[in-house]
C-alpha cells in the first residue's frame, strides 16, 4: 500500500548523526561479486562455442560524455574477458545523426551475427526526444539491456539491483523488508519498482513533485527523512550527487545507491547507520555489466531453442 503523510504535522526524525558508528556495515564489493558472475559467463560461452557459437554484442553510443565513454569501455574489457565479441559504433558526431542511427540500427538488426544490441544511455541531447523510438528500433530478440518499452528482458540495472538485494538479504536478517525506491520515474527507478514488487515486496517509491512528498526531492530541499526512515531497504536511482543524507536512512537499514558517478547517497555519513552498503564506484555498476553479459548469454541460448522447436 502507498505510504501516507500528515502534511501538517510530519513527524521529525528521532535519529542524529552519530559520532561513533552505531554498526559495523557490510561493505558490498561488487568487483569481487561481479567476477563470480563472470565466471559463469565464460563458462556458459564455452559451451556455445562447442555448437560453433561465439556470442556477439554491439553498442551503439551517441554522446562524447566521458563518463558514457567510461561505461562503454567497461563492458568491452568484460566481454573480452569472457570470450563475447564487441563491437562498438560510435554516432557522437554525425551531424544528422537522428537518420545516422536509424540506418545503422537498420543494419546491425539484419546481422543474424549480433546476439545483443544496446544504446549507451544517456542520448545526445539533440536526440533525446527521439529516445523512446530509437530504442524501440531495437528487436526484442536483441534488447539485452532491457530498454524497449515491452522489453522481455530484466533491465541490466534492474537485475544487478535484484541479485544485490538478495545476496544482502542472505547477509542481514530482514524479514519481509520494506523497500523505498528514491527516483521512482526515472527509467531504472520506474523499472526497479514494478520489477520488485511483481517479485512480492513491499516497494514505495518518490520523486521530484510526488505528491503526498512533505517536500519535492532535490538538491535544496533534500529527503522527506520521516519517510525514509521506516524504509528497511533504500534504493537510490536519482542521479543526484550526494543526495541521500544519514538523515535519510533507518539504523540497520540495506542502502543500495545507483548513482553514477558519482553517488546519489553520502558515503561517509551513510555507513555510520546502513547494515549493508554499496559504494560508488566498485557496487552497482560492474554487476550491472554483468548482468548485461548474462542477459546477452541468455538471448543467445532462446534463439537456439527457438531453431530447434
Amino acid at each position: 500500500m502507498p505510504f501516507t503523510i500528515d502534511l501538517e504535522k510530519p513527524p521529525k526524525p528521532k535519529v542524529d548523526f552519530p559520532i561513533v558508528p552505531i554498526i559495523e556495515p557490510i561493505v558490498f564489493d561488487g568487483k569481487a561479486f561481479a567476477a563470480h558472475r563472470e565466471k559463469i559467463v565464460a563458462s556458459r560461452v564455452a559451451d556455445l562455442a562447442t555448437f560453433g557459437i561465439t556470442p556477439k554484442l554491439a553498442i551503439v553510443i551517441t554522446t562524447d560524455d566521458p563518463a558514457s565513454q567510461i561505461y562503454v569501455r567497461m563492458k568491452q574489457k568484460a566481454c573480452e574477458r569472457v570470450g563475447i565479441i564487441c563491437e562498438v559504433y560510435q554516432a557522437t558526431r554525425q551531424q544528422h545523426a537522428y537518420k545516422y542511427i536509424v540506418d545503422l540500427l537498420g543494419m546491425l538488426n539484419s546481422d543474424n551475427s549480433i546476439h545483443g544490441l544496446m544504446i549507451q544511455l544517456p542520448f545526445r541531447h539533440t536526440l533525446k526526444l527521439h529516445q523512446e523510438k530509437l530504442l524501440n528500433m531495437i528487436p526484442p530478440h536483441k534488447d539485452v539491456d532491457g530498454l524497449r518499452s515491452d522489453t522481455t528482458f530484466t533491465p541490466a540495472t534492474v537485475r544487478a539491483i535484484d541479485l544485490i538485494l538478495e545476496h544482502a538479504l542472505r547477509q542481514v536478517a530482514t524479514p519481509k523488508p520494506k523497500i523505498l525506491v528514491l527516483g521512482n520515474k526515472g527509467v531504472v527507478g520506474a523499472a526497479v519498482q514494478k520489477h520488485l514488487s511483481q517479485k512480492g515486496y513491499e516497494v514505495d517509491g518518490i520523486d521530484k513533485g510526488t505528491k503526498g512528498s512533505y517536500r519535492p526531492i532535490d538538491r535544496k530541499w533534500g529527503i522527506p527523512s520521516f519517510v525514509s526512515l521506516k524504509q528497511d531497504v533504500l534504493i537510490s536511482c536519482t542521479g543526484s550527487a550526494g543526495l541521500v543524507t544519514h538523515k535519510n536512512i533507518k539504523v540497520g537499514a540495506i542502502v543500495i545507491d545507483v548513482g553514477s558517478p558519482v553517488g546519489d547517497v553520502r558515503f561517509k555519513e551513510a555507513q555510520h547507520k546502513a547494515s549493508f552498503i554499496t559504494p560508488v564506484p566498485g557496487g552497482v555498476g560492474p554487476v550491472t555489466v554483468s548482468s548485461l553479459l548474462e542477459n546477452l548469454i541468455d538471448a543467445v541460448y532462446s534463439t537456439l531453442s527457438e531453431q530447434n522447436t
